[in-house]
């Protein structure tokens, strides 16, 4: 094994390091902006299911009244 090659595979694995930390880096950031939009409609889901049902018994009391 000459200088040329090791300096080649030296290179070969510096390249490959940096792409994967590029990669998991974005793919941190793509997790994370997924997750808040999944929580941000689990939160409205919840809100219009607790409006219906404030409603729904509004309509239920007065229907017993």
């Amino acid at each position: 094994m000459d200088q040329g090659s090791i300096r080649l595979y030296i290179l070969n694995a510096l390249t490959i390091y940096l792409s994967f930390t590029n990669l998991e880096s974005t793919l941190k950031i793509l997790l994370l902006c997924i997750s808040i939009i999944y929580t941000v409609m689990k939160i409205t889901d919840w809100i219009l299911i607790k409006i219906k049902n404030r409603n729904g018994n509004n309509d239920k009391e007065t229907l017993q009244d």
